[in-house]
């Protein structure tokens, strides 16, 4: 016997016990553990089988942190020698190797205003960050994973280090966040590495373009809001429980930026302070000030009365600043398009050829914005797809279409997924996906995304689609089994609750619920499904949909059918010696998905986890 038989045997067992134990209704603890159990068996019979496929954020060897972190905290700007820097970037280097593509940027930032006010050298720098900019592999970047597994991949903060992906970087600095526009403004002795690319964007980009209103809002709004808050009843300021002294040299540090940037001058990320050598500055008795909150002589409050003051000035002078108007946005986006394709050119896609003026025409009487070169496949939905339409049915299409590779590569924000046009009010209804987000669903077994790679009948699929219909059998899965067995379950709920009583509605439930038995029932035979309806089985819907829900075809009889088809269902599948793959093909899916965007992979993909030897 293989493993993967013996796998697929122990999960069946583990099905046979978790279904026994939800018809006794006597064991929830066990019935819990019993669930959990099986969950397991599953990934493991997946790993057997080579299905097993995970998306993968940046992981940081805790080790390499560690060491790393030595490093940064052992140093200000002023005391950093070239040496440490160059250690520094091997570490680094160490610790990112094969996770992405480059490291474009890296910085040491260190507070001024709290090195300042200590009197120990060895505690100046201990609240330092290394600030890290990075090119995520391509299978990271144009990944098939839901947006925040994505956005775990272009953040990973695992303090004192802060690496992110350039795409968020340039989101960030376009929307005023602090902290981005420090690392862009860094002076050299703080940075540990620069890459030709970097230097390119600091050519293009001021950095007093940045210094704008949302820059200045920023800057108060975290100097205020990480020391005080309102009091309820007197709306008077009161300091924060956790509002220690870091947060108040944060503060200082951000409303001096707010005042630099007021007056028209760029900020000093660092510079070397003391109390001696700020004779005669404005900024002297704000260091007096936490100088002597560290040593205990001063209460936060002390700190507080000075900090109001130039808040107020500030805020006085922030109305004559204006939101920026500058091209930056244009120029980052440029920018991020010759970092995504590193020399490459994106190559050509096929489009809709001579089908353009067809689908442009349709496209326009159902008023959906999407480019027909982009349109991956377009079909009839719902009842036509399925051939169980009346003369009275509303014409619904589903689109699957791709955003132009170009906007994806070059944008600092996320592109809209979806569009629709749905309701009463609509001659003809439509819902479009972007094609990452349909793999996604794909992938989790949604029915009606399934569905369409079997449809028999569609108004047009370009080359693409067709390359991925040919593969549908490796989406054909236990875990589409569970979405289906789902999907009947809900809608017999709704039928039972008697919302849709006597009406419509409750033949339309009845009619789909019937529609997927017949899937099911195909499915316990390793059949694919029946997505478009003839014959008997046609006739027996579509009486049922038509009504009356009287006779043989009651509400009740047919729930009484319902039920005991399902039941017979699930026992074929617990009884079979055989499983289906537990999850789609995530590896094919992906190289399917690049492929669309019409990008060559330089490596060969490395998201997915090993099958077991």
């Amino acid at each position: 016997m293989s493993i993967l038989q013996a796998t697929s045997e122990s999960v069946q067992a583990q099905e046979r016990l978790v279904y026994e134990l939800k018809l006794s209704k006597e064991t929830p603890n066990v019935l819990s553990e019993a669930e959990s159990i099986l969950n397991q068996l599953k990934q493991f019979k997946s790993k057997v089988e080579g299905s097993y496929f995970t998306f993968q954020p940046i992981m940081l060897d805790k080790q390499l942190v560690t060491t790393l972190k030595h490093s940064i905290v052992a140093f200000t700007p002023k005391t950093l020698s070239e040496q440490a820097k160059h250690r520094m970037v091997d570490q680094l280097s160490t610790m990112l190797e094969g996770q992405v593509r480059k490291v474009l940027y890296a910085c040491l930032l260190t507070c001024s205003w709290f090195a300042a006010a200590q009197d120990e050298v060895s505690g100046k720098a201990k609240n330092n960050i290394l600030f890290v900019v990075y090119v995520a592999r391509d299978e990271h970047f144009f990944s098939l994973a839901t947006q925040h597994e994505k956005e775990l991949c272009e953040v990973c903060e695992e303090l004192p280090l802060c690496a992110v992906e350039v795409r968020h970087f340039c989101q960030q600095l376009h929307r005023g966040n602090v902290r981005f526009i420090e690392a862009f403004c860094s002076p050299p002795d703080s940075v540990i590495l620069t890459a030709l690319e970097w230097l390119q964007l600091f050519a293009l980009i001021k950095p007093l373009e940045l210094l704008d209103r949302t820059f200045l809002d920023r800057c108060v709004g975290q100097a205020m809001g990480g020391i005080v808050h309102k009091k309820k009843v007197s709306g008077r300021l009161a300091i924060r429980d956790d509002a220690n002294l870091v947060k108040f040299c944060d503060s200082m540090r951000l409303l001096h930026y707010a005042k630099l940037a007021v007056n028209g001058q760029g900020i000093l990320v660092w510079e070397e302070l003391s109390v001696d050598n700020l004779t005669g500055d404005p900024r002297q008795p704000f260091l007096q000030a936490l100088k002597a909150a560290f040593e205990c002589r001063l209460p936060r409050e002390g700190i507080l009365e000075l900090l109001i003051p130039l808040r107020d000035e500030v805020m006085e002078k922030m109305d004559s600043v204006s939101r920026s108007t500058s091209n930056h946005n244009l120029v980052l986006k440029n920018w991020l398009s010759g970092i995504r394709l590193n020399s490459r050119q994106l190559f050509p896609l096929p489009g809709c050829g001579d089908m353009g003026d067809t689908l442009k025409a349709l496209l326009a009487d159902i008023s959906a914005d999407v480019n027909p070169d982009d349109i991956i496949v377009l079909a009839e939905a719902g009842s036509k797809m399925y051939g169980l339409s009346t003369p009275t049915s509303d014409t619904d299409y589903i689109i699957v279409y791709r955003n132009p590779t170009q906007d994806i590569i070059s944008t600092t924000s996320i592109l809209k997924e979806t569009l629709d046009s749905r309701g009463k009010q609509q001659a003809i209804e439509f819902a479009a996906y972007e094609v990452r987000l349909y793999c996604e669903m794909l992938l989790k077994g949604a029915v009606n995304m399934f569905e369409l790679l079997y449809a028999t009948d569609v108004f047009y699929q370009s080359e693409e689609w067709k390359e991925l219909v040919a593969q549908k059998h490796l989406f054909m899965t236990e875990h589409v089994i569970l979405q289906y067995i789902g999907f009947v379950m809900t809608h017999m709920k709704i039928i039972e609750s008697g919302k849709h009583a006597n009406t419509p509605r409750e033949g339309k439930l009845f009619y789909h619920v019937f529609h997927k038995l017949l899937s099911l029932e195909l499915f316990t035979q390793n059949k694919p499904p029946l997505v478009y309806c003839t014959g008997e089985q046609k006739e027996f819907i579509m009486r049922i949909r038509k009504g009356p829900l009287e006779g043989e075809y009651s509400k009740e009889k047919l729930l009484a059918l319902a039920h005991q088809r399902l039941a017979s269902v699930r026992k074929l599948l617990l009884d079979r010696p055989e499983r289906l793959r537990e999850q789609g093909d995530y590896a094919f899916l992906q190289s399917w998905l690049l492929n669309v965007r019409g990008i060559q992979l330089d490596k060969p993909l490395t998201m997915a986890t090993s099958p077991l030897e």
